[in-house]
């Protein structure tokens, strides 16, 4: 599993110091730009651009009280992107039930699948389940060598190649890998995370859900500040 950062939101300029109102300018401050396009958003709603109040003059404290209160809608306002590769189709089906976020998802009727690579379930990587691990790659290859042969014949028949990938692609399995291209708002990322990040999710999107939070936490630090380390439902 590969999941890389590949796009996000930047500040491309300042406001102007007479939107601010009291003479208070954005300099100084160790903070992301995501963070602080959230900030932003939040203080412009009600033109608190002074800060008097210590408890929420820090971009952690404010975001952390934004958290507090529910108000994420102002999270939406900053995006990442995300290009993905070696995850099982599996993990994506369940990934289109997140509809805030965007996917473009290698197609199968133009992409053949590579023979090479498999994406297993994460439990038959433990060495007790390595019966299993083999069973799956058999039906697997077994699968291709059936797509293989619909291909084959569909081609002597004169159909053109993407009319025949598209009906042999019927018969592969869920743990063909794939690649996609993700986007969404941080707020969105969020509703996910807490959804999937979690003992009771599917194996694989939980690790994925890790991965993912792994990258955010980089980039915008104080909007994840409440996602646990270990996933939900650990302890």
């Amino acid at each position: 599993m590969r999941v890389e950062l590949v796009a996000s939101t930047k500040l491309e300029s300042k406001m102007p110091d007479s939107l601010y109102g009291n003479g208070y300018t954005w300099q100084g401050r160790p903070v992301t730009d995501a963070d602080e396009v959230a900030e932003l958003a939040g203080r412009g709603c009600y033109l608190s651009w002074d800060r008097p109040n210590p408890k929420t003059r820090e971009n952690e404290d404010y975001l952390a009280h934004i958290l507090e209160v529910q108000h994420e809608s102002v999270l939406a306002h900053a995006t990442a992107t995300f290009y993905v590769e070696g995850v099982s189709r599996a993990l994506t089906h369940e990934l289109v039930r997140s509809r805030f976020l965007v996917f473009s998802q290698e197609s199968q009727r133009y992409v053949r699948p590579d023979f090479q690579d498999i994406a297993l379930p994460p439990l038959v990587m433990d060495p007790d389940h390595g019966d299993i691990m083999d069973e799956i790659i058999e039906a697997y290859m077994e699968s291709l060598r059936v797509y293989e042969g619909i291909l084959d014949k569909l081609k002597e028949r004169g159909v053109p190649k993407k009319q025949r990938q598209e009906v042999a692609r019927a018969v592969l399995p869920n743990c063909t890998p794939t690649s996609m291209t993700l986007s969404g708002n941080h707020r969105a990322f969020r509703d996910f995370i807490k959804q999937r990040y979690h003992v009771a999710a599917d194996a694989e999107i939980r690790e994925f859900a890790g991965a993912l939070l792994k990258e955010l936490r980089d980039l915008a630090p104080n909007t994840y500040q409440d996602i646990p380390e270990k996933p939900y439902g650990s302890e």
